[in-house]
């Protein structure tokens, strides 16, 4: 949990702190009791006094917080808000991509935005099941928006631009069919067809030792086109592969 102001970043404190501010931050400017607080930033581990160290916190907060214009840290019905801007937030920016796309209108600057923004595991440090189920969330969410980013930038001609990105996605998901499939078609469009064709090859032995299937219709469709003809581009719509395997 940081708070950047200027692009430097304030002294919010112990792990604790940070994670009393965290959990109305995952919510912002929706009120968060001082039960349901203490119950997310601890778990099944709350501690006697709990409500009384969230109070602790809290006032040591707002006074770190006080000098941040647009930022608050505020009592509210029997609870904490924290009031901000809805556009601030790598956590913020990454919902408002995905719902987007649940729309059925994916906003190209709106994910590029999320992505760029993303600064890692919301709260990593925070071991309780909320904590757990927030990050599994964005995690899933982050991925989706990165596939429906990809698909929009390889369509527009930006395989330049994508094609180093992708490449680091794909190994960080290396079971994701469909970034395998947007990474060898931009890696391919780039002129990197050696680069391609071992990434296809690499993605194509770990499935079968993880999983014991092989790649789908369309992966092997565009992995041929590449080994005999120079028009991939045109050979693969990379949202067709199966997205990911659990």
């Amino acid at each position: 949990m940081e708070v950047l102001v200027d692009g430097r970043a304030l002294d919010l404190g112990h792990a604790v702190r940070r994670h009393v501010l965290g959990v109305p931050a995952a919510d912002a400017n929706t009120v968060v009791t001082a039960d349901r607080l203490a119950d997310r930033v601890w778990g099944h581990r709350r501690p006697p006094g709990s409500r009384s160290a969230v109070y602790s916190y809290v006032s040591r907060l707002r006074h770190v917080l006080a000098p941040v214009r647009g930022l608050d840290l505020v009592r509210r019905s029997g609870g904490y808000v924290l009031e901000m801007d809805p556009a601030v937030g790598d956590l913020r920016a990454l919902r408002a991509a995905f719902a987007g796309i649940r729309a059925g209108a994916p906003d190209k600057d709106a994910l590029r935005t999320a992505l760029d923004l993303w600064g890692g595991d919301a709260l990593p440090a925070l071991d309780s099941p909320w904590a757990d189920d927030l990050r599994a969330t964005a995690r899933r969410q982050r991925l989706t928006v990165l596939h429906v980013h990809a698909d929009l930038a390889l369509a527009a001609g930006e395989h330049d631009r994508i094609a180093a990105t992708l490449a680091r996605h794909a190994a960080e998901n290396p079971l994701d069919e469909r970034l395998a499939a947007q990474y060898v078609l931009a890696a391919h469009r780039t002129g990197r067809r050696t680069e391609a064709l071992a990434h296809y090859d690499r993605f194509r032995r770990h499935l079968a030792e993880v999983l014991g299937i092989g790649p789908c219709h369309e992966l092997r469709h565009l992995h041929q086109v590449i080994l005999t003809s120079d028009q991939a581009g045109r050979a693969l719509d990379p949202s067709h592969p199966r997205a990911a395997h659990q």
